[in-house]
């Protein structure tokens, strides 16, 4: 009873029953609950209540609906839509040549091949391009005594395997550099001239 008081609850006592004679606020909003509250609130089993809200929809510019389902985000599914997005945007830096540090490593590298690949097309000869227009000549002139041997046999042309290309340190270092580029920028490393170039140039090696 005496708490009862401290708590300024009016009460009376009946058949020996102690009776709370009307509605009292014992603790606002906000305000912390004593010792002498929360015995009083637990005889009376007064317990606290916890709260959630549970979204069941939601409403988009007052006339879309979006369930539930569609609200609960798949991190996963987020995850690799960013890092494709991080991809795609890297290899569209690098095909545009966007100066940044991290595409200008590649571009550079890029722009090397693809200028090595043009030097030997066009058979700009230079030190680093020599070994490639040589042994472009030399395959194209082996593809061609192979169509003429069997038709003339009495010009006596006998077909000699091309040796095996001899690379430099300085080339085998940026090959290297190129294929560690290459699932990053998603092209194609070049490596001087194809075999479909090498025929289509036998007639520009011989004049005819």
């Amino acid at each position: 009873m005496s708490k009862f008081g401290k708590l300024k609850i009016p009460i009376k006592v009946q058949d020996g029953k102690i009776w709370i004679v009307k509605d009292t606020v014992v603790v606002k909003k906000g305000d912390k609950i004593n010792e002498d509250a929360a015995e009083i609130l637990k005889k009376l089993n007064i317990k606290p209540i916890f709260e959630t809200l549970k979204i069941k929809a939601a409403i988009l510019r007052g006339k879309y609906v979006i369930p539930v389902d569609n609200l609960r985000l798949d991190i996963g599914a987020y995850r690799s839509m960013i890092e494709d997005a991080v991809k795609y945007a890297f290899n569209l830096a690098v095909n545009t040549a966007y100066p940044t540090p991290e595409v200008l490593r590649v571009s550079l590298a890029k722009a090397h091949m693809e200028a090595i690949n043009l030097a030997v097309n066009a058979r700009y000869m230079t030190p680093e391009t020599a070994q490639y227009i040589l042994a472009k000549a030399v395959a194209e002139a082996n593809a061609l005594a192979a169509v003429i041997a069997p038709k003339a046999p009495e010009l006596g042309l006998q077909v000699t395997q091309q040796p095996q290309q001899v690379k430099t340190e300085e080339t085998k270092a940026e090959e290297k550099k190129a294929e560690e580029k290459k699932e990053e920028t998603g092209e194609e490393k070049k490596e001087g001239p194809s075999e479909e170039e090498i025929a289509a140039g036998l007639s520009s090696l011989f004049g005819s």
